[in-house]
C-alpha cells in the first residue's frame, strides 16, 4: 500500500462531474458533490485526484476503466487549502492501488442536511475552475 500524505494547501484537487450534473446555464448542480458512493451508509467523502499524481486529463480519462465514456465528463479544480477553509471539511490522501492520486474531500453534510453552506461553497468554488469543460 501507499504511504499516505499530506497535501498542501496550493495543491490542486481534481474533480469529475458527468455532463448530466451540470444544468442548461452551465451550472453544476448540487449532488455533484455528493460522498461517495452515493448513498452511503457510512459516506467516505468526494473523491477527488490530487495534482501532485494526476493532471485533469488522466481524471477525466480514468472512467475508461468503468466503461465510460470520458467525454460526458468535466473537470473542475479546487485548491486544497480553499477546501480546508470552509470550515468543518477536510482533504485527506487516500491512495489506491490503481490510483495514487486518490483523495477525498470529508466533512460534506448529506444531502437532506439543513446545512447547505458547504455543497455551496463548493459549488462556487468549482464553477471557477473549470479544468475540462464539456
Amino acid at each position: 500500500m501507499s504511504t499516505i500524505e499530506i497535501i498542501p494547501d496550493e495543491d490542486k484537487l481534481f474533480c469529475r462531474v458527468h455532463k448530466n450534473l451540470i444544468n442548461t446555464e452551465g451550472d453544476i448542480l448540487p449532488r455533484a458533490f455528493d460522498p461517495t458512493p452515493y448513498p452511503p451508509e457510512i459516506p467516505d467523502g468526494l473523491s477527488v485526484n490530487w495534482s501532485k499524481y494526476s493532471s485533469a486529463q488522466e481524471t477525466q480519462v480514468q472512467v475508461k476503466a468503468n466503461n465510460k465514456n470520458p467525454q460526458d465528463y468535466a473537470v473542475v479544480s479546487f485548491t486544497a487549502g480553499a477546501v480546508r477553509g470552509i470550515g468543518s471539511v477536510g482533504v485527506t490522501h487516500d491512495p489506491k492501488e490503481d490510483n495514487l492520486a486518490h483523495s477525498l474531500i470529508t466533512g460534506i453534510p448529506p444531502r437532506k442536511s439543513s446545512d447547505t453552506r458547504i455543497i455551496r461553497e463548493l459549488q462556487k468554488q468549482a464553477q471557477q475552475s473549470w479544468e475540462i469543460n464539456i
